[in-house]
């Protein structure tokens, strides 16, 4: 999961190099993708989209929250059991099946369509938190800088970095599977990605304070900002990998190459 993000920006310097390396270096929310997904949450009468979306959030981090204050039985393939057992569905952390893919993200039960799977967890740059984006930089650990950085559809910011498998689990003892969406892979060459990112804006509900996103000026993003969540564009099989394109632009690895079309046609809504 990593771009060329922190070698362009370092050797080139300044706020405004940063930002245009950002924009086409980093994963990103596509407007045409983020359409497909928002496309494939709509519920017919709704017109609310995030609405669908949000319940889906709750019940997911209702659900963890009920594990652990049950005794936290079984740790993580414990908690991942309960979330199927009450859900139909959950997501586990393991090896990826694409070559050089590191940790990957695999669905535990069938996921249908339309199903909000995880959220893109981490830590939240706003908009104007970009403009000091490239003294950051120069703050990370060399070769961290450029990881799991996503450029949300409003242009904030989230960095994935601090939500890795590993981190989680030195943290927390397990990977949640509210907490994962950073930890999809893309897919290989030719094969359409069978999951989408969706920015939401977080409303004014305490049901979402404790949400794995925190602000890089302190403590949890509150209502109002954006975040991302991944998406089920079709139904995916139980034990498939769940994969999501990257969107890069220009300066993409050299790894990269853009995945196939999903079969649903694009639909015009705005964020």
């Amino acid at each position: 999961m990593t771009s060329r993000l922190r070698s362009a920006t370092l050797c080139c310097g300044g706020a405004l190099v940063a930002d245009f390396c950002l924009r086409r270096c980093s994963l990103s929310v596509d407007l045409c993708r983020q359409s497909e997904s928002r496309q494939a949450v709509q519920r017919p009468g709704t017109s609310w989209s995030e609405g669908a979306v949000w319940e889906q959030v709750a019940t997911l981090m209702q659900t963890e929250e009920h594990w652990l204050n049950g005794g936290s039985t079984g740790g993580e393939a414990g908690l991942r059991d309960y979330v199927r057992s009450a859900l139909g569905f959950s997501v586990r952390c393991a090896s990826s099946d694409i070559v050089g893919g590191g940790d990957g993200l695999f669905a535990l039960g069938n996921v249908p369509r339309g199903t909000m799977v995880s959220i893109y967890s981490g830590t939240h740059y706003s908009i104007w938190d970009r403009l000091c984006l490239h003294n950051f930089l120069r703050l990370l650990p060399r070769g961290q800088a450029d990881e799991y950085v996503l450029v949300q559809a409003d242009d904030s910011i989230m960095d994935g970095q601090s939500f890795t498998a590993e981190a989680q689990r030195i943290s927390a003892g397990l990977v949640r599977p509210s907490a994962c969406a950073q930890l999809a892979n893309h897919p290989c060459s030719g094969v359409a990605a069978n999951c989408g990112f969706l920015s939401i804006t977080v409303p004014p509900c305490s049901e979402f304070a404790g949400l794995p996103v925190h602000s890089v000026r302190g403590g949890q993003t509150v209502h109002g900002s954006v975040i991302t969540v991944l998406v089920s564009l079709c139904d995916i099989q139980d034990g498939a990998e769940i994969t999501v394109d990257y969107e890069y632009g220009l300066g993409a690895p050299d790894w990269y190459s853009p995945s196939a079309s999903p079969k649903s046609a694009p639909a015009t809504l705005s964020l």
